[in-house]
């Protein structure tokens, strides 16, 4: 990781021409840098630092993100309602 933001810019042009030459390129609406305790979400799952209560230690949570729960969430329910008996 990077202590400045100009670090980390800097690090994605490079990434980005090393890309260009294979014929790929990072789409500037998916390509974003963060601070790690700011969190980001990856593939379904939503990574943040977070201090321990208390201490001076630091630790990496991994969950489902919003957009992954609210997937699976709105499958559940479209499910469960197809098979729900139905009363005549």
């Amino acid at each position: 990781m990077f202590a400045t933001r100009a670090g980390a810019e800097a690090l994605k042009e490079e990434a980005a021409d090393v890309l260009s030459t294979m014929g790929l390129r990072l789409p500037p609406e998916k390509t974003l840098v963060t601070h790690f305790d700011e969190g980001l979400d990856f593939l379904g799952w939503r990574i943040q630092r977070h201090r321990k209560r208390g201490a001076n230690e630091y630790y990496v949570y991994t969950c489902p993100s919003r957009k992954a729960l609210a997937t699976v969430m709105a499958r559940s329910r479209r499910s469960a309602a197809k098979q729900a008996p139905t009363c005549r």
